[in-house]
């Protein structure tokens, strides 16, 4: 066989082994491992470094002045995979976090970042990529929906208590769940 041969025969492997990898039922995403299950919501949390996440955003371009910016705060992660078998509704809204001295801290909101952004002056293109980095604002998890991303605090030394509440049901109407995260410490600066 010639050299167009192997080269076809090679191609129609690497087909099979493409098309295998699908396999032949439905698929399903892999399921998140670690974290606590509250109330058939797996739950995640974590509190990076301030030098990880300045480098998550200088390797996209981020100039020194937005990096500054959000090292500023306390970003903390959080995951979230609704297993429940309604919805869940997420709005940043009813979530309260408490200092270690009691006192509610105040979340920056989109709408906060929006005005740091056009003080600085940052570009279109890196404000999309900070958002998308961000846990949405408010939307709905239906069963077996993941979401997870990032949210700034005030910097503060001690513990952090998060408490979340959802509503539950196709249009919101059931039932609050109230979730309590473990406790977090702002990571270093």
């Amino acid at each position: 066989m010639g050299k167009g041969g192997s080269g076809a025969a090679a191609i129609a492997l690497c087909a099979v082994l493409v098309l295998a990898s699908f396999g032949t039922g439905a698929q399903t995403r892999p399921k998140r491992t670690g974290g606590t299950v509250q109330d058939g919501v797996r739950v995640w949390n974590r509190a990076p470094s301030g030098d990880g996440m300045a480098a998550f955003y200088q390797a996209r371009g981020f100039p020194p002045e937005a990096i500054a910016e959000i090292r500023s705060h306390c970003l903390l992660t959080f995951g979230l995979h609704n297993q429940r078998a309604d919805k869940i509704w997420l709005d940043l809204k009813r979530w309260r976090f408490q200092g270690p001295d009691g006192r509610e801290l105040q979340r920056v909101s989109e709408a906060d970042w929006r005005v740091r952004w056009n003080r600085l002056g940052l570009a279109a293109g890196y404000r999309a990529t900070f958002r998308w980095t961000q846990l949405p604002e408010q939307r709905d998890l239906h069963p077996d929906e993941p979401v997870g991303g990032n949210l700034a605090l005030p910097r503060v030394d001690g513990p952090i208590q998060v408490t979340a509440r959802f509503a539950t049901g196709p249009a919101g109407q059931g039932d609050d769940l109230v979730i309590r995260f473990e406790p977090l410490q702002c990571g270093p600066a």
